[in-house]
């Protein structure tokens, strides 16, 4: 799973922004739910449709109907069962 996780301390800054959060391979590995939040402050609320934009090309790539339908076909995929 590629997820980023920062823990500030007092006093501590960020040098550059935390990276767009990969929702799609949190799905694969089994997450139901992502959390948005850091990358709303460090890039904005454009950083949703990017995030939309992703998983729509994702869904399309595997030819399902639905997010739910395509994350489920991936998670098949990675498990190695058929």
């Amino acid at each position: 799973m590629e997820a980023t996780h920062i823990k500030l301390l007092e006093g501590e800054s960020l040098a550059e922004p935390i990276p767009l959060v990969n929702a799609w391979g949190q799905f694969v590995a089994g997450a139901d739910l992502v959390q948005i939040y850091s990358v709303l402050i460090y890039e904005g609320p454009d950083v949703v449709r990017e995030i939309i934009e992703g998983l729509a090309d994702k869904v399309t790539a595997s030819g399902c109907a639905t997010l739910t339908e395509a994350v489920a076909k991936a998670r098949i995929i990675s498990s190695g069962s058929t």
